[in-house]
């Protein structure tokens, strides 16, 4: 169970791919009594339509309700 969620400052840069955003959210993990940092990327193409968007972890993925 995740206590409690932060997000820090976003980084973007641009790529091969278009304009990419990245997002640093840091979960507090009950079970664990540690916090888990994961990353989430946004690509916007030219248009700054969303591209593509990925967690890098699987486990990150898991704690966001769809």
């Amino acid at each position: 169970m995740v206590r409690k969620s932060q997000c820090a400052k976003a980084l973007q840069q641009r790529s091969a791919l278009g304009t990419e955003w990245d997002y640093h959210f840091m979960f507090e993990m009950q079970q664990l009594a540690n916090s888990l940092v994961c990353r989430y990327k946004v690509v916007f193409d030219d248009n700054q339509t969303v591209r593509s968007v990925v967690w890098r972890r699987r486990r990150c993925l898991d704690l966001v309700p769809q």
